[in-house]
């Protein structure tokens, strides 16, 4: 080889090598300063984390990341429709022709008659019967109502139970939910009806849904026993979608999609547990929701407009709607009586009680402040001592009753967590109250002894008589 090639050779290879190699120095500073700036910004995220993770403990005195995580499993959940944020469930309701609607039998807690409760249904030759238990031992403890009554039994249906098997050992106490939400007088009475062969013990919990149904869905231009008309009229308009309606149903699921992906993307496995997370998503999702309840309001609204179902003030179906509580709650009793059912008839308490019988913590003031149905609390105030006086009528008649207006009378703490549910220590006082009235109805008379079978008997036969 000349020297003109080996020259020309070392100057071509020295040319091709020095780039390459400056290349490959490049890359590996340009990769050491991403990995720096990863590292960084985990750093940074973990001291974000570890801050809020003890902001979190200071000002709930505890840090549970699984519930947390918990928390947004339930909003992934549920379904995606066309409906307000505060009122997500109503995806989960199925239109009923004798009860209005219950939920969507067997599915997120629901049994297979749509009810919340763990317990399965029956039916037989006799009549309708819990699936699984023994029925010679098995004492079925109804709870009829509202929202109120089915979070009565979701919060303290173990200490109903306890409170019965104390009084009655040799039974086996089983407390099944046939409340449900916007539910009232009639529904609770049709139900009651429909499933009567099953139930030992019937509670009935109400008074709010039977006032204040009769006023909404007057207004909703439905009957006023329907079933809570908001919900009903939602249920049944998909068959009445006008262009309108349909755009902003549109809207309205596009930004529950949103959410619902933003939620699946906050429970990732590496981020699932974040205090971070959780924060930034509560931010988002709190956003979105606004969003979603501005057109959700736009589609109520559009649905309740009608003129009144009837020509009649709030004053007037208030008076109505009381007068009726108490007519169904004496068939009810007629019934019972005739089916060796032991019955009491509760008046659930309320925060719109005149003259309230419970001092208001200032968060119950604040809820009561925030109530936006500003003639509420004038239907309740105006009907709940008419309601009282149905149920001391009822007394006088020698039905089972406890009017629980006044349960919270003592009580300084808070319990109500709105207008008119409340905490899980408000529904244990109400739980103690009605075992304590149940009690009561051993001194009853042998005329609730029915006909029904010999082991039915056996377990009226206790209630009536006393614990043995």
């Amino acid at each position: 080889m000349g020297l003109f090639q080996r020259v020309a050779r070392r100057h071509i290879s020295g040319a091709v090598s020095r780039p390459f190699g400056l290349g490959v120095h490049r890359r590996a500073q340009t990769l050491g300063r991403l990995l720096l700036a990863c590292m960084s910004l985990l750093v940074f995220l973990g001291v974000v984390e570890g801050a809020v993770s003890a902001l979190c403990l200071v000002r709930r005195g505890r840090l549970d990341r699984a519930a947390l995580a918990f928390e947004r499993e339930q909003a992934l959940s549920f379904a995606v429709e066309g409906l307000s944020p505060a009122r997500q469930w109503e995806g989960e309701l199925k239109l009923h022709p004798l009860f209005g609607y219950v939920h969507i039998p067997n599915s997120r807690g629901a049994n297979n008659y749509g009810f919340l409760t763990p317990h399965d249904f029956d039916l037989d030759e006799k009549g309708y019967a819990l699936r699984g238990h023994d029925h010679q031992r098995t004492m079925v403890i109804g709870v009829f109502g509202g929202s109120f009554a089915q979070q009565l039994v979701l919060a303290a249906h173990d200490r109903l139970a306890a409170g019965m098997a104390r009084a009655y050992p040799a039974k086996d106490p089983v407390v099944v939910n046939f409340a449900l939400e916007g539910h009232a007088i009639p529904q609770t009475a049709f139900v009651f009806l429909y499933f009567r062969s099953m139930v030992d013990i019937a509670v009935f919990v109400d008074g709010y849904n039977e006032l204040w149904n009769y006023v909404n869905n007057t207004r909703a231009g439905c009957p006023p026993e329907y079933a809570k008309a908001a919900h009903y009229l939602f249920k049944t308009s998909k068959a009445e979608l006008t262009p309108a309606r349909f755009a902003q149903t549109a809207r309205l699921l596009q930004l529950h999609r949103r959410r619902h992906a933003l939620t699946r993307m906050s429970l990732w496995a590496p981020v699932r547990n974040s205090v971070l997370v959780h924060m930034i998503w509560t931010r988002l999702a709190r956003h979105l929701e606004q969003a979603a309840g501005t057109q959700a309001t736009a589609i109520e609204q559009d649905l309740q407009r009608a003129t009144p179902f009837m020509a009649a003030s709030d004053s007037e179906m208030v008076h109505i709607a009381a007068n009726q509580w108490g007519a169904y709650h004496r068939m009810i009793h007629a019934v019972a009586v005739s089916e060796g059912i032991l019955d009491l008839h509760v008046l659930q308490p309320n925060i719109y009680v005149p003259g309230n019988t419970k001092r208001l913590t200032a968060g119950e003031r604040r809820i009561l402040d925030a109530d936006t149905e500003s003639h509420r609390g004038q239907c309740l105030a105006v009907g709940y001592p008419l309601l009282q006086r149905e149920i001391a009528g009822l007394d006088r008649q020698g039905i089972l009753v406890a009017d629980l207006t006044g349960v919270f009378s003592e009580c300084e703490e808070e319990r109500w967590v709105d207008v008119c549910h409340a905490n899980t220590a408000g529904y244990h006082t109400v739980a103690d109250h009605i075992v304590s009235a149940l009690g009561a109805g051993t001194a009853l008379r042998p005329s609730l002894m029915g006909t029904r079978d010999t082991a039915t008997q056996l377990i009226r036969s206790d209630v009536v008589s006393g614990p043995s």
